[in-house]
This record gives C-alpha cells, sequence and structure tokens, in this order.
C-alpha cells in the first residue's frame, strides 16, 4: 500500500477530497453480445484526460466503440479538471484502476512509491507492442527508468525546432541557415529587407535550437545520478552572451520576457519575425491557415534542424511521453493489455484520430474514409492525432511541411527532465538570463548568480 504522506510530500497542493464518477454504467453502453464468454463479469477500468470524446456523449460512443472491439465492458473516467490530482487521490486512497494516462514527468514519482507495474517483459512477451516498427527503440529508451519499462507510450508527441519563412529564403537567395553565423545573416536580412525581428520567443520557449549549438540541454540533466541544470552550466556563459548580441542587434524581439506563444504566432503570420522555436505540427498549422499565401509562394512555413554543437550534435526538445501505466493493484492486466495491443494497430488509430466510425466518419462504397461535418470540426484528434507506427499511413495527407519536421524531431529531439522541483530552478535561470539578454550583467555573471542561488535553494546537486 502507498503512505498518502509520501506521495503528498511531492504534491502539497492536493485537494482534500476528489469526488470520482464515471461516464456511466458501462452496462448501458451496448448490447451484451459483443462480450467474449473469458470477460464475463469483469470491467476494464481506465482513466485519462486527452483520450476520448470531446463531449459526455461523444463520450459513451467512443466507450460504446472500444467495448465492440475488445469484447469486454469498459469503465472509463474522463475528468473535466484536475488531473493530476485525481491520480495522486486514486494511488493515495487505494482505489483498483487497470489502465491510467499520465506523462512520463511524473513517472520517476510513482515508480519509487510502487505504484507500478514493471511492464518490461509484459511489452517483451507482446509481438505489437515489441515491434519497433509499432514503438520505435528510441521511444522505448526515452521513457525506461532503470532500464524498465513503467508505461505504453499512447501517441507521437512532437518536439519543438526552428519554423523559418522559407519564401524569405528563397527572397534573399539564401539556404537554410545551419551555424549561428547563418541565423545571424538571415536575421539581419529580415530586419532590412522586412522590418522584421529574425527571432520571437515565450521566455526561454524556446531557445534550445540555438543553445544546441553550445553543447546546451534544457531542463534537467543526470550526471553520475546528480542533479544539474546545463543552462545555469559555466559553458552557458558564452550562450547568454551570444543571445545578448542577438537582442542588442534588433534581431530579437523584445517582447520576448512577456511574449505568450500567441503572440509571436501571431508576429508570425503577420510578416513580422523571420523564425519561431515551436512544435513541428505548427509548420502544418501556419501554411494550412494561410494555405492561399502559401499556393501564391508569399507564406511558406518550414520546420529545420537545429544548431551542431560540439562533435556535430544536435539537441532539439521532445515533448513528454503520454503514457498507459497499469497501477500496482490492477485487477484485469490482461484487458489492459489487449486495450494496448489495440490502442497500436490501424483500427486503435484510426478512434484516436479521426474517431467514431458513423459519427466523426462514414466510409464510401471503396470503403474510403469520409469526414462527417462533426468530424471536420474535430480536425482528426480524439487524443492521438499521431501515431508512433513506423509504416501505417494516415487516411488524410499530413498538413503541408509536417513530415519533413517530423522527421527532424525524430531523429534529433528527445524529452526534457522535469521534476517538481523544475518550475523553482527555471524562474532563476529566466530572471538572471534576462538580465544578461539585456545586457544588463555579462554571461559569466549570470550563470554565477544562478548557481549560487540555485545551491541556496538545493535545486542542484
Amino acid at each position: 500500500m502507498i503512505l498518502i504522506k509520501k506521495l503528498l510530500k511531492f504534491f502539497p497542493t492536493i485537494a482534500i477530497m476528489v469526488v470520482l464518477s464515471s461516464c456511466g454504467d458501462s452496462s448501458d453502453n451496448i448490447s451484451s453480445k459483443y462480450f467474449k464468454p473469458q470477460y464475463k463479469g469483469r470491467t476494464l477500468k481506465m482513466m485519462s484526460n486527452i483520450i476520448g470524446g470531446k463531449t459526455p456523449y461523444e463520450q459513451k460512443l467512443f466507450v460504446d466503440e472500444l467495448e465492440r472491439r475488445l469484447g469486454f465492458r469498459i469503465d472509463f473516467f474522463k475528468p473535466a479538471s484536475g488531473y493530476d490530482n485525481i491520480v495522486l487521490q486514486i494511488f493515495s486512497s487505494g482505489e483498483s484502476y487497470d489502465l491510467i494516462n499520465m506523462t512520463s514527468e511524473n513517472l520517476p514519482i510513482f515508480i519509487e512509491q510502487g505504484a507500478l507495474k514493471n511492464l518490461t517483459q509484459i511489452v517483451k512477451n507482446s509481438p505489437i507492442l515489441s515491434n519497433p516498427k509499432v514503438i520505435p527503440t528510441k521511444i522505448w529508451n526515452t521513457i525506461k527508468v532503470n532500464n524498465k519499462i513503467y508505461g505504453v507510450p499512447a501517441k507521437f508527441e512532437g518536439g519543438r525546432l526552428p519554423i523559418v519563412r522559407e519564401d524569405w529564403l528563397k527572397e534573399f537567395g539564401m539556404k537554410d541557415p545551419i551555424t549561428l553565423d547563418d541565423w545571424i545573416e538571415f536575421w539581419d536580412m529580415a530586419k532590412k529587407k522586412k522590418n522584421a525581428y529574425g527571432l520571437s520567443t515565450k521566455g526561454l520557449y524556446d531557445v534550445q535550437p540555438w543553445a544546441s549549438a553550445f553543447g546546451l540541454k534544457d531542463g534537467y540533466v543526470l550526471v553520475k545520478g546528480k542533479k544539474t541544470l546545463p543552462y545555469a552550466s559555466d559553458k552557458a556563459a558564452e550562450f547568454w552572451d551570444w543571445l545578448a548580441k542577438v537582442y542588442r542587434l534588433g534581431y530579437l524581439d523584445p517582447n520576448f520576457v512577456v511574449n505568450q506563444p500567441k503572440d509571436f504566432r501571431n508576429l508570425f503570420f503577420a510578416n513580422s519575425v523571420a523564425s519561431v522555436g515551436y512544435w513541428d505540427a505548427w509548420v502544418g498549422l501556419f501554411n494550412n491557415t494561410e494555405i492561399e499565401r502559401y499556393k501564391k509562394g508569399t507564406f511558406i512555413a518550414k520546420g529545420i534542424k537545429g544548431v551542431p554543437g560540439p562533435g556535430g550534435k544536435i539537441i532539439l526538445t521532445a515533448g513528454d511521453n503520454s503514457l498507459w501505466v497499469i497501477p500496482y493493484n490492477a485487477k484485469n492486466i490482461d484487458m489492459a493489455i489487449k486495450f494496448l495491443e489495440f490502442w497500436h494497430s490501424p483500427p486503435g488509430y484510426i478512434l484516436g484520430s479521426v474517431g467514431i466510425e458513423g459519427y466523426d466518419y462514414t466510409r464510401n462504397k471503396k470503403g474510403k474514409i469520409v469526414l462527417t461535418e462533426i468530424g471536420l470540426e474535430h480536425a482528426g484528434d480524439h487524443g492521438a492525432p499521431r501515431v508512433l507506427s513506423a509504416t501505417w499511413k494516415p487516411p488524410f495527407p499530413p498538413l503541408l511541411g509536417v513530415t519533413t519536421a517530423e522527421k527532424i524531431i525524430i531523429k534529433y529531439a528527445t524529452p526534457m527532465y522535469m521534476p517538481l522541483d523544475w518550475a523553482d530552478a527555471l524562474q532563476v535561470i529566466e530572471y538572471w538570463s534576462f538580465k544578461a539578454i539585456k545586457g544588463q550583467i555579462t554571461g559569466k555573471q549570470a550563470v554565477k548568480n544562478m548557481q549560487n542561488e540555485l545551491k541556496e535553494k538545493r535545486l542542484i546537486d
């Protein structure tokens, strides 16, 4: 049994009590003719806040489809808010679930408390889950803890990379920038010819493609078991001085400190910035939003590689893996595995992206998927719009430019390690880095101040 006090140590803001309720009695969902004898009297109990229908009615349809496909009853709880606290309450109370959806950043906490099943052998024994064409080996390697598997990925998360105005590059007669000098040249041309900033960000979100040039990785990095913060290391001083130069020359949007993502997205649409560091999926969203300009060649967003650092290594940031975990007290592990194998199969891909047949889509005489009006509104997202399979072809082509950007993320991006201390550490890093970028102190002074404060607050070892 997990001790509530131990978990509360990590989640001090948990609500005193969370009242749980499911989508409805699963006996109301579909006819029992679908249920297989070996599952008689059992119900798969699962929870996710991102996967499923958009409304309670659609959630019921989603569960109906799962039950029909899998042959057993499902109690699927999809909370509207407060998800992390609800997950904590479930584990603390000892309530039994068979599958819970969570992000990889919280994995170490629950593993330490013995809250999760070790799935290493289960994955190895599954011809579907162990197939590297279904779930790439690289993905497994990013979520293993002490070389063991405790969660199965739910979808392809994507990552952040430089997104540039390719039409401007062509107009300037330039190739994709590779080195820092290339970027300075591109940004200088954008300033002179377009009266635009070179780069706009939300604070340090995301400067990683350029930090890569200095061999730096955002977030925490464990070195021989000790927590380190590369952005606060001695070698980061040169990076902060370089960004100060970019700011001084007028290439960095001066509102970077207070920007939100929507702010730099709007600048990109408005021809006011040449590049942003953002999610690979947004390459396609940028182009799709400006499709008429794209067709005319007057607006083309393109995702490109980050800047190579020492040894030519490129370091980009991948999104935290969304995982299905099996709690320590799960009662229906065989049913949980059956769901996971379905989820990583073509019918599961369709359900997680396009949605529910007869509601989100129909099929024509040739079997081709045709979206309904509702399906168009849902935009191919029922919790898993992109999958990990290297061989499955989606029913609709990806948005313009996404495929190239996605390949870059797969090759170069890894998730950030963000333990609970990260939010406090980030405040320290941002405070002193912003002073350095604005030229108020040197990069060397910034990292010295960061290190002193981080050590004082016990945020680094």
